[in-house]
């Protein structure tokens, strides 16, 4: 099973400058509840619907993305194995995690998005004799 299997294809980027009120906008416009900061081509991490739990909205237009974004380690390639990205999301104690081809960002992978998938395609044990 590979990483483009159960990604999201359509990935929303923002500026790590702009501010958490702005990203509140995108994700309430956009219904989403991760967003993939990018500053120019460069993945820098995602910010989640829930990183911006517990902050007045008079606060968020004060504070920066970067501030509350958390810092992606990788980004995984949309032909890696799925085990890996389950491995590296459990490793760095990520939600979500950007799927790049190349250095390109083509997606994004949740933990919600692969326990969804294998609750549809449960992986069944070989047979023993």
């Amino acid at each position: 099973m590979l990483v483009r299997d159960v990604m999201k294809g359509e990935v929303l980027s923002i500026s790590p400058l702009i501010t958490l009120a702005d990203a509140r906008q995108v994700f309430a416009q956009r219904d989403v509840k991760y967003l993939v900061v990018m500053q120019g081509s460069d993945v820098q991490g995602v910010l989640s619907l829930s990183d911006l739990e517990g902050i007045g909205e008079d606060i968020q237009q004060h504070i920066k993305v970067s501030e509350r974004m958390t810092y992606t380690p990788a980004c995984v390639a949309d032909s890696s194995n799925l085990e890996d990205a389950v491995r590296l999301i459990q490793d760095a104690g990520l939600k979500a995690l950007p799927v790049c081809r190349g250095n390109t960002l083509v997606g994004i992978v949740t933990l919600s998005d692969i326990e969804e998938f294998f609750s549809r395609h449960p992986i069944t044990p070989p047979k023993t004799s």
